[in-house]
């Protein structure tokens, strides 16, 4: 029998208490039903909203948190290839995930738009809303001056009054995909990738001192993978879009881009400021440097490329200050190089885990080359190197976290479903890339073969590494080729070999800890011992 001194200690929750909570939790129950249950029976043409514990916080923290683990949650909680909802930062995000669904999407331009998702971004690094403002202006109600109209490829050759952005994006196709540009573009960006290789410029940022313990070796030299790749592919574009005198007058641009570069995922995905300090004080040291670059006159920056050159002129004209042009082209300068880089680790690490793969694609790679000297032969390397076009693709499909994302203007149909104005829709394309239907049983795993299989496995509808629609990247045949360029350099120049590791050999996982909005990256770095290959 307990004391009775002991029981009458015991402090009960006050009836108050019990009664608050009881009615919270009613109150979480009523709302529960109704929200999940009632509304989808009495709407059911809208999309089914997956079921979350937490009003107004809804999906939130989930969806920045790993998007990929909530969208799957979603598919396997449905079962179905309908679209359905999310509720994040308190709006409605419809997922889809049919294949006929996304190309709708894409031929709907009138009620759905790409605009917001922009502006959203474009904030997020920094870009004042005076400038959000301008870049979806008719240019004719900005540039009054007679001047500036004369100078403007925004009024001269605009004959549909598009706002900056609409042009802007004709204007990258037309410079990427023209092929005598493209063509001059790859050259010079090959002479960048040939001087940074040599042997005696192999850059101290990623190469591992060598230990004591190791045994000494006649030439060879370790490197970190990921560092590797980061380094070469931001150093050689941006030489090649801004010619040496960027790096003169801020020698510190590419290191401080390259900080922020690995936590840009912050800035991205607008996490509070407190969060990403790091992030953002990186972010403004590049700004701060490509500023500086862009002070100066025309004629002390002859090799800034045409397509960067017309996006300062042009801004320029519409009355953007030089800060947020700089911040601009930042935002450009991370959307190039920030894939590239990660794509170009996945291809070099699956090849070192894989022998007998890496000396199939170095066999190919060899008869890109006429003789021991000679350039590469571009053509070459995209029609007869069969096994590097199946590894670019088997990457694209696997690690490519892309998304195609719009947002309704009007009330509009997709599927059987309904879309209201002010909805975000979310095309996730990597979930596509998995799908079993498509890519067959094993479309989890990574194997390239099964491009070598079905020669057109890469033009099936659901393979959209880069998006479609009138956002279809028009960077697409550059990115291809910058990265069969850096392949074939790196694999014609060294024999590369892992670093033994303790506890064995591990391929790299995808770091399913920070969200991705493009390209992932590993869970684990890849050291790779380089030796000078003799022809």
């Amino acid at each position: 029998m307990l004391d009775s001194a002991f029981v009458s200690q015991i402090v009960l929750p006050h009836p108050i208490l019990w009664a608050v909570a009881a009615a919270l939790c009613l109150a979480l129950l009523i709302w529960r039903v109704w929200t999940f249950i009632i509304i989808p029976a009495l709407r059911p043409d809208e999309p089914k909203l997956l079921p979350y514990w937490i009003p107004f916080l809804g999906h939130t923290w989930a969806f920045f948190r790993n998007p990929e683990k909530l969208i799957n949650n979603g598919f396997h909680y449905f079962g179905s290839n309908k679209p359905f909802a999310l509720t994040v930062a308190g709006k409605r995000t419809v997922i889809l995930r049919n294949v006929q669904d996304v190309a709708s999407v894409w031929r709907n331009t009138q009620a759905l738009t790409i605009d917001g998702f922009v502006v959203e971004a474009l904030g997020a690094f920094g870009i004042t809303k005076p400038t959000l403002k301008k870049i979806f202006t008719d240019p004719r109600d900005l540039i009054k001056d007679d001047e500036s109209q004369a100078r403007s490829l925004l009024i001269r050759e605009n004959p549909q009054k598009k706002g900056y952005m609409d042009w802007e994006r004709d204007f990258f196709t037309a410079q990427l995909l023209e092929p005598d540009r493209l063509r001059k573009l790859l050259d010079k960006y090959l002479s960048h990738l040939q001087e940074v290789l040599a042997w005696d410029n192999l850059s101290p940022s990623y190469v591992v001192p060598r230990s004591s313990s190791e045994p000494p070796r006649d030439k060879s030299t370790t490197v970190s993978l990921q560092v590797f790749c980061r380094y070469t592919v931001s150093y050689c574009s941006t030489v090649t879009f801004f010619g040496p005198k960027l790096q003169q007058v801020a020698p510190q641009f590419l290191q401080d881009y390259q900080d922020f570069e690995r936590l840009s995922w912050k800035v991205f995905y607008r996490l509070p400021a407190f969060l990403a300090r790091s992030s953002h004080a990186a972010k403004e040291k590049a700004i701060d440097g490509l500023e500086k670059y862009l002070s100066l006159g025309e004629e002390e920056r002859p090799e800034l490329e045409t397509i960067f050159q017309a996006i300062n002129n042009e801004l320029t004209h519409l009355g953007v200050g030089r800060r947020d042009v700089a911040a601009f082209i930042v935002v450009i300068i991370w959307a190039i190089n920030n894939n590239a880089h990660k794509v170009a680790f996945w291809i070099f690490a699956h090849m070192l885990h894989d022998p007998a793969y890496l000396n199939a694609v170095c066999r190919e790679i060899d008869g890109a080359y006429a003789t021991p000297d000679a350039e590469p032969d571009m053509n070459v390397l995209l029609t007869a190197c069969p096994h590097l076009d199946a590894i670019w693709y088997e990457t694209m499909r696997v690690y490519n976290a892309t998304s195609a994302i719009r947002h309704a203007k009007t009330d509009c149909i997709i599927g059987d479903k309904r879309i209201r104005v002010g909805d975000q829709i979310v095309a996730p394309f990597r979930q596509f890339h998995l799908n079993r239907e498509i890519f067959g049983a094993d479309a989890g795993s990574f194997r390239p073969e099964r491009f070598l299989e079905n020669k057109g496995l890469h033009r099936a509808k659901g393979y959209s590494p880069f998006g479609g629609g009138y956002t279809y990247c028009p960077g697409r045949l550059f990115a291809q080729r910058e990265i069969y360029l850096f392949v074939a350099e790196t694999l014609r120049r060294f024999d590369l070999e892992l670093v033994p590791r303790p506890g064995g050999p591990r391929m790299p996982q995808v770091d399913e800890r920070i969200p991705s909005p493009a390209a992932m990256g590993p869970d684990e770095d890849v050291l790779v011992r380089l030796t000078p290959r003799a022809h």
